[in-house]
């Protein structure tokens, strides 16, 4: 039997957490609520039905020669209410895990330009089995996209420093400068090139300044061409 428990209640003494109580999800019941006669109501069912299952932890010591340990205090599995089948346990957001294999996979077939419905019946195909029996979904491949399309966001920004550092180093005319968020994530930045810093010197004024996202900074030469300053 596996139970998955989604509060959590922490007891510390002197800052330090000396006991923590788990419940179940359906633990409690919940408060009445002001309804308002003339708004349509849900009228959905509440899940908590004040489910007893819990599992309580101690920090202590077994023996004074011994450091302490967490121990189980307690452990309820009784419930009130009808528990999910194997099959429905499977399909639960905790075990709809993509493995580090089938994630290479995915992006190989998304590399072939695969959408993600084809992605899902090529392995499923690959490992003879039916539809709705992989242990993942559509919508958890999407996730996996999210998640590697902010962390390649976190790389370039790494990158363009890296170039911009590189380009300084190798001509002190290059300009560029940017600031930091709280979490010491790049948030602004400015970067001028050696030829776009050289026009600026000789023609100056900024005619152009349009930014949304990305700005740019643009004027106006002797033959009525633009020209990027930055």
């Amino acid at each position: 039997m596996v139970l998955l428990f989604k509060k959590v209640i922490l007891r510390k003494k002197k800052g330090e957490i000396v006991r923590c109580d788990f419940f179940r999800h359906r633990q409690g019941k919940q408060p009445l609520k002001i309804v308002d006669p003339s708004k349509e109501q849900r009228n959905r069912k509440s899940l908590k039905c004040g489910c007893k299952a819990h599992l309580s932890i101690i920090l202590q010591k077994s023996f004074d020669i011994f450091p302490r340990e967490w121990h189980v205090t307690k452990f309820v599995v009784d419930h009130n209410h009808d528990l999910f089948s194997p099959s429905e346990v499977l399909i639960l957001p905790t075990n709809r895990v993509i493995i580090i294999d089938d994630e290479k996979h995915i992006f190989l077939l998304k590399e072939a330009r695969l959408s993600i419905r084809e992605v899902m019946r090529v392995m499923e195909f690959e490992r003879h089995l039916k539809h709705g029996q992989f242990p993942f979904f559509q919508r958890d491949i999407r996730k996996l996209y999210v998640k590697m399309r902010r962390k390649n966001a976190k790389n370039d920004a790494m990158d363009l420093l890296q170039f911009c550092k590189v380009s300084k180093e190798e001509n002190s005319r290059f300009q560029y400068a940017f600031t930091t968020d709280e979490e010491n994530r790049l948030e602004h930045i400015f970067w001028s090139p050696t030829h776009c810093f050289d026009w600026y010197q000789k023609y100056e004024d900024v005619v152009v300044f349009d930014t949304m996202s990305f700005g740019i900074f643009v004027g106006i030469n002797n033959h009525g061409k633009t020209i990027l300053f930055g």
